[in-house]
């Protein structure tokens, strides 16, 4: 059973190898005050970061970014504390094809949209988020950085959190790292 998921998982990944090496990004100046729509994927396996994400928008929104979730929930149930939220959509099991490969609606729009920043908040590089996020329009992407496969990380900001990975600090220093990127683009 676990050869077969493997067989599928590098399907996937084939496919998005192929998918990526034709985009072309453009290098544009990046100014985190003037921000005004943050995306955010979230592995919500567990989800006990909820209160944290739920915090984090609730200030972004009062600083005039309006902010979307994309949560991975790895079974076909979303749990009860998730389904109140309106900013939050989901990307269930059943929302992949055979390979992994993110196909649901809220997947595409979510890849499509053209976010001024990209947080990914996705510590294990579970596929179907790295998939999201390297394939996103996004301006910037931020991501957790876990040593592993950095070359080939999708990301344009990488941000060490430790072992165990803390969402509160992580989202707290993106944000610190984010403004100290648009203080040095605007100096120049």
């Amino acid at each position: 059973m676990e050869l077969f998921k493997n067989i599928r998982l590098k399907i996937g990944q084939s496919t998005l190898k192929s998918r990526s090496s034709s985009i072309k990004r453009a290098v544009k100046n990046f100014d985190f005050s003037k921000a005004a729509q943050i995306g955010i994927l979230w592995d919500a396996t567990s989800d006990s970061g909820i209160n944290v994400i739920a915090a984090f928008i609730k200030r972004m929104t009062e600083s005039g970014k309006q902010t979307e979730v994309l949560a991975y929930i790895p079974g076909k149930d979303v749990s009860d504390r998730l389904t109140g939220l309106t900013h939050m959509r989901f990307l269930r099991s059943s929302d992949l094809s055979f390979a992994f490969i993110p196909v649901s609606d809220d997947a595409k729009d979510f890849m499509k949209k053209k976010y001024d920043v990209l947080i990914d908040i996705n510590p294990s590089r579970i596929f179907p988020l790295t998939y999201i996020a390297t394939l996103s329009n996004s301006l910037i992407r931020v991501g957790i950085d876990n040593n592993s496969d950095q070359e080939n990380s999708p990301y344009d900001l990488m941000i060490q959190t430790g072992r165990v990975p803390d969402i509160g600090a992580f989202l707290e220093q993106a944000v610190h790292y984010l403004s100290l990127i648009n203080s040095q683009v605007n100096e120049k």
